[in-house]
């Protein structure tokens, strides 16, 4: 069961929830965590932008690799329903049949695939921060600088 907080009316509704799953079960474990702030996420479409303009794609492009590269590996190491969907996805998904039939390589299959795939949104605070510097130090070192969020233009 995963319940979401964010009014005093969620968080009383949640706390029914406990109260009868607990009645239920006898025996669970909690997990708290919180998402990823909006300020992480400006500053990650930020740097989307900052490296398109650098490297000749677009952002969305860029904002695809990233997700490819870094945030599938994030997602994996999670144990709940949204990383097992993903890797079934991504494990039965005919990546070859797909590039033959669009005229693509099975790479190029699987980054349009990240258009509609949610990922980067259900981060908390702590993925984004794993994302975002995972980005960096693949940019970084290739000459792309990056803004950070003391940077009063990062936005």
């Amino acid at each position: 069961m995963k319940l979401k907080v964010n009014s005093v009316d969620s968080l009383a509704d949640a706390w029914l929830e406990v109260r009868k799953f607990y009645k239920d079960n006898r025996h669970f474990t909690l997990e708290f965590y919180t998402k990823r702030n909006v300020s992480q996420n400006a500053l990650q479409h930020k740097w989307y932008s900052v490296i398109a303009k650098q490297t000749g794609e677009t952002s969305d492009e860029v904002k695809c690799f990233c997700k490819l590269k870094f945030g599938f590996n994030i997602v994996l190491k999670r144990d709940d329903d949204s990383s097992r969907k993903l890797l079934d996805r991504m494990r039965f998904t005919d990546w070859d049949g797909l590039a033959r039939k669009w005229g693509m390589s099975t790479y190029e299959v699987k980054l349009v695939s990240m258009q509609d795939t949610s990922m980067t949104s259900d981060f908390t605070k702590a993925e984004a921060m794993e994302y975002m510097n995972n980005i960096k130090n693949y940019y970084e070192p290739n000459g792309i600088l990056l803004p950070t969020k003391e940077d009063e233009d990062y936005i």
